[in-house]
């Protein structure tokens, strides 16, 4: 399965989601907010949440988790970005997401 990725400049801020809709049964589950998560990872393999605005972290359409993605810089580009979430019925899915940093 390939990673989605988009590419963005240095200077854009903007919502990111992973979207959980294909694996959820909404008639019985929601995504518990306070135990999933959302962590970032630079080229290096450094986790780097400098990226992340995660004050920011809500539910979208009950099915999705989304952040506030900040700057990020081309050196370390491209940067992967990891949803984690735990449902009220104790399921736990992942979703990972790559980000390209470009000046152009």
């Amino acid at each position: 399965m390939m990673v989605p990725q988009f590419t963005k400049q240095p200077y854009e801020s903007c919502f990111l989601a992973a979207d959980f809709d294909n694996v959820m049964d909404t008639d019985v589950e929601d995504i518990d907010l306070a135990n999933s998560t959302i962590t970032a990872i630079d080229v290096s393999g450094d986790t780097d949440n400098t990226v992340l605005n995660i004050g920011t972290k809500a539910i979208e359409s009950s099915t999705k988790l989304k952040v506030r993605i900040l700057d990020g810089t081309e050196a370390k580009s491209p940067y992967k970005f990891t949803f984690r979430i735990i449902t009220t019925a104790n399921n736990k899915w992942e979703k990972d997401i790559s980000m390209k940093v470009e000046d152009l």
